[in-house]
Protein backbone atom coordinates (compact mmCIF):
# COMPACT_ATOMS: atom_id res chain seq x y z
CA UNK A 1 0.00 0.00 0.00
CA UNK A 2 2.80 2.44 0.90
CA UNK A 3 4.53 1.64 -2.39
CA UNK A 4 1.35 2.42 -4.36
CA UNK A 5 0.94 5.70 -2.52
CA UNK A 6 4.55 6.60 -3.28
CA UNK A 7 4.02 5.86 -6.99
CA UNK A 8 0.91 8.05 -7.08
CA UNK A 9 2.71 10.92 -5.38
CA UNK A 10 5.58 10.64 -7.88
CA UNK A 11 3.16 10.66 -10.84
CA UNK A 12 1.42 13.76 -9.52
CA UNK A 13 4.75 15.49 -8.95
CA UNK A 14 5.96 14.61 -12.46
CA UNK A 15 2.71 15.88 -13.99
CA UNK A 16 3.00 19.18 -12.13
CA UNK A 17 6.60 19.61 -13.27
CA UNK A 18 5.64 18.94 -16.91
CA UNK A 19 2.69 21.32 -16.79
CA UNK A 20 4.82 24.06 -15.27
CA UNK A 21 6.69 24.40 -18.58
CA UNK A 22 4.77 25.77 -21.53
CA UNK A 23 5.79 25.70 -25.17
CA UNK A 24 7.43 29.14 -25.00
CA UNK A 25 9.57 28.15 -22.04
CA UNK A 26 10.72 25.03 -23.87
CA UNK A 27 11.59 27.19 -26.86
CA UNK A 28 13.60 29.52 -24.63
CA UNK A 29 15.44 26.57 -23.13
CA UNK A 30 16.24 25.00 -26.50
CA UNK A 31 17.25 28.36 -27.92
CA UNK A 32 19.81 28.81 -25.14
CA UNK A 33 21.17 25.29 -25.58
CA UNK A 34 21.40 25.74 -29.36
CA UNK A 35 23.35 28.95 -28.94
CA UNK A 36 25.80 27.12 -26.68
CA UNK A 37 26.36 24.35 -29.25
CA UNK A 38 26.75 26.85 -32.10
CA UNK A 39 29.26 28.86 -30.05
CA UNK A 40 31.30 25.66 -29.50
CA UNK A 41 31.33 24.88 -33.24
CA UNK A 42 32.36 28.45 -33.94
CA UNK A 43 35.23 28.13 -31.45
CA UNK A 44 36.43 24.91 -33.10
CA UNK A 45 36.50 26.69 -36.46
CA UNK A 46 38.61 29.44 -34.92
CA UNK A 47 41.11 26.85 -33.70
CA UNK A 48 41.33 25.31 -37.17
CA UNK A 49 41.86 28.71 -38.78
CA UNK A 50 44.76 29.42 -36.39
CA UNK A 51 46.35 25.98 -36.93
CA UNK A 52 46.04 26.30 -40.72
CA UNK A 53 47.64 29.76 -40.60
CA UNK A 54 50.57 28.30 -38.61
CA UNK A 55 50.94 25.50 -41.19
CA UNK A 56 50.94 28.09 -43.97
CA UNK A 57 53.85 29.91 -42.31
CA UNK A 58 55.70 26.57 -41.97
CA UNK A 59 55.29 25.75 -45.67
CA UNK A 60 56.51 29.21 -46.64
CA UNK A 61 59.61 28.99 -44.40
CA UNK A 62 60.51 25.32 -45.14
CA UNK A 63 62.03 25.91 -48.64
CA UNK A 64 64.43 28.47 -47.15
CA UNK A 65 65.74 25.88 -44.65
CA UNK A 66 66.23 22.90 -46.99
CA UNK A 67 67.28 23.08 -50.62
CA UNK A 68 65.70 21.12 -53.44
CA UNK A 69 63.46 22.08 -56.34
CA UNK A 70 60.94 19.30 -55.70
CA UNK A 71 60.66 20.26 -52.03
CA UNK A 72 60.01 23.89 -52.94
CA UNK A 73 57.28 22.84 -55.40
CA UNK A 74 55.58 20.62 -52.82
CA UNK A 75 55.78 23.28 -50.12
CA UNK A 76 54.25 25.73 -52.59
CA UNK A 77 51.39 23.32 -53.31
CA UNK A 78 50.74 22.74 -49.60
CA UNK A 79 50.88 26.49 -49.02
CA UNK A 80 48.21 27.03 -51.67
CA UNK A 81 46.10 24.26 -50.11
CA UNK A 82 46.36 26.05 -46.77
CA UNK A 83 45.05 29.22 -48.43
CA UNK A 84 42.12 27.23 -49.86
CA UNK A 85 41.39 25.71 -46.46
CA UNK A 86 41.55 29.12 -44.79
CA UNK A 87 38.92 30.37 -47.22
CA UNK A 88 36.86 27.20 -46.58
CA UNK A 89 37.04 27.63 -42.78
CA UNK A 90 36.27 31.33 -43.04
CA UNK A 91 33.11 30.70 -45.07
CA UNK A 92 31.88 28.12 -42.56
CA UNK A 93 32.79 30.40 -39.67
CA UNK A 94 30.74 33.21 -41.18
CA UNK A 95 27.85 30.80 -41.80
CA UNK A 96 27.80 29.75 -38.15
CA UNK A 97 28.41 33.28 -36.88
CA UNK A 98 25.56 34.79 -38.90
CA UNK A 99 23.10 32.11 -37.71
CA UNK A 100 20.76 34.30 -35.68
CA UNK A 101 19.10 31.89 -33.26
CA UNK A 102 15.94 33.48 -31.90
CA UNK A 103 12.64 31.98 -30.85
CA UNK A 104 10.92 33.37 -33.96
CA UNK A 105 13.09 31.50 -36.46
CA UNK A 106 14.63 28.78 -34.28
CA UNK A 107 13.29 25.85 -36.31
CA UNK A 108 14.28 27.21 -39.71
CA UNK A 109 17.73 28.33 -38.54
CA UNK A 110 18.52 24.98 -36.91
CA UNK A 111 17.22 23.07 -39.92
CA UNK A 112 19.37 25.08 -42.32
CA UNK A 113 22.42 25.01 -40.03
CA UNK A 114 22.25 21.23 -39.55
CA UNK A 115 21.98 20.72 -43.31
CA UNK A 116 24.94 22.99 -44.07
CA UNK A 117 27.11 21.51 -41.33
CA UNK A 118 26.43 17.98 -42.60
CA UNK A 119 27.54 19.03 -46.07
CA UNK A 120 30.58 20.72 -44.53
CA UNK A 121 31.68 17.64 -42.57
CA UNK A 122 31.23 15.39 -45.61
CA UNK A 123 33.35 17.66 -47.83
CA UNK A 124 35.84 18.11 -45.00
CA UNK A 125 36.31 14.37 -44.51
CA UNK A 126 36.73 13.43 -48.17
CA UNK A 127 38.97 16.38 -48.97
CA UNK A 128 41.32 15.27 -46.20
CA UNK A 129 41.22 11.63 -47.34
CA UNK A 130 42.05 12.64 -50.92
CA UNK A 131 45.04 14.61 -49.64
CA UNK A 132 46.63 11.53 -48.02
CA UNK A 133 48.60 10.51 -51.19
CA UNK A 134 50.01 14.04 -51.46
CA UNK A 135 50.91 13.93 -47.78
CA UNK A 136 52.78 10.64 -48.29
CA UNK A 137 54.66 12.05 -51.28
CA UNK A 138 55.59 15.06 -49.16
CA UNK A 139 56.82 12.76 -46.38
CA UNK A 140 59.00 10.94 -48.91
CA UNK A 141 60.49 14.14 -50.35
CA UNK A 142 61.07 15.71 -46.93
CA UNK A 143 62.73 12.53 -45.62
CA UNK A 144 64.97 12.47 -48.66
CA UNK A 145 65.84 16.14 -48.28
CA UNK A 146 66.55 15.90 -44.56
CA UNK A 147 68.21 12.45 -44.34
CA UNK A 148 69.85 12.41 -47.78
CA UNK A 149 71.93 9.31 -48.57
CA UNK A 150 70.80 7.50 -45.41
CA UNK A 151 67.18 7.53 -46.59
CA UNK A 152 68.13 6.52 -50.13
CA UNK A 153 70.04 3.47 -48.86
CA UNK A 154 67.12 2.50 -46.63
CA UNK A 155 64.52 2.87 -49.40
CA UNK A 156 66.49 0.63 -51.77
CA UNK A 157 66.39 -3.18 -51.63
CA UNK A 158 64.23 -4.71 -48.88
CA UNK A 159 63.80 -1.35 -47.20
CA UNK A 160 61.32 -0.31 -49.89
CA UNK A 161 58.83 -2.97 -48.68
CA UNK A 162 59.04 -1.59 -45.16
CA UNK A 163 58.48 1.92 -46.46
CA UNK A 164 55.47 0.88 -48.61
CA UNK A 165 54.01 -1.02 -45.64
CA UNK A 166 54.47 2.06 -43.50
CA UNK A 167 52.68 4.21 -46.08
CA UNK A 168 49.70 1.83 -46.25
CA UNK A 169 49.32 1.49 -42.48
CA UNK A 170 49.81 5.20 -41.83
CA UNK A 171 47.25 6.05 -44.55
CA UNK A 172 44.63 3.81 -42.91
CA UNK A 173 45.40 5.33 -39.52
CA UNK A 174 45.04 8.83 -40.98
CA UNK A 175 41.61 7.96 -42.39
CA UNK A 176 40.49 6.77 -38.95
CA UNK A 177 42.01 9.86 -37.36
CA UNK A 178 40.10 12.17 -39.70
CA UNK A 179 36.89 10.22 -38.97
CA UNK A 180 37.44 10.52 -35.21
CA UNK A 181 38.47 14.18 -35.43
CA UNK A 182 35.41 15.26 -37.42
CA UNK A 183 33.09 13.28 -35.14
CA UNK A 184 34.61 14.89 -32.03
CA UNK A 185 34.78 18.41 -33.44
CA UNK A 186 31.48 18.58 -35.34
CA UNK A 187 29.28 15.49 -35.71
CA UNK A 188 28.52 15.10 -31.99
CA UNK A 189 27.33 18.71 -31.89
CA UNK A 190 25.30 18.29 -35.07
CA UNK A 191 23.51 15.36 -33.39
CA UNK A 192 22.68 17.63 -30.43
CA UNK A 193 21.23 20.26 -32.77
CA UNK A 194 19.17 17.56 -34.51
CA UNK A 195 17.79 16.45 -31.15
CA UNK A 196 16.79 20.01 -30.28
CA UNK A 197 15.18 20.32 -33.70
CA UNK A 198 13.14 17.15 -33.13
CA UNK A 199 11.98 18.50 -29.76
CA UNK A 200 10.86 21.72 -31.45
CA UNK A 201 8.81 19.80 -34.00
CA UNK A 202 6.73 18.26 -31.22
CA UNK A 203 4.87 21.52 -30.57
Amino acid sequence: MELDNLKNIWKEFSAQETDSYNAQQIKDLLSGKSKGVVATIQQHLQYEIIITAICLVFFVVMPFIYNGAMLKILMGIWGLLCVVYLFFYRQKYLLVKTASITNDNLKSVLDNLVLKLKEYTKIYFWSNVLLIPFLQITNYIVAEAVMGDVFERFSSGNGIYIFVGYMIVSSLLMVEFFRWYIRKMYENYIIQLEQYLEELKEF
